[in-house]
């Protein structure tokens, strides 16, 4: 669901419409650039997505067990 390219407020907006929860969440800035980490669970799966000003650029799915 969530897609390379999307802002910030757009997984925001998908988290609350379908009631997943926001796990972690992490502001990280290395040389200038600054970027949130965010780890989410959707209903039997975890998410971590990487995003800057240009939205997100880093997706990876995350079982259960690895959490």
């Amino acid at each position: 669901m969530f897609k390379q390219g999307m802002s910030y407020e757009e997984i925001m907006a998908m988290i609350e419409e379908n009631g997943w929860k926001v796990l972690k969440e992490e502001q990280n800035e290395q040389y200038g650039d600054v970027w949130t980490e965010l780890t989410i669970w959707q209903d039997d799966h975890g998410v971590f997505l990487q995003v800057d000003d240009e939205g997100v650029y880093e997706i990876q799915f995350v079982p259960d067990w690895a959490l």
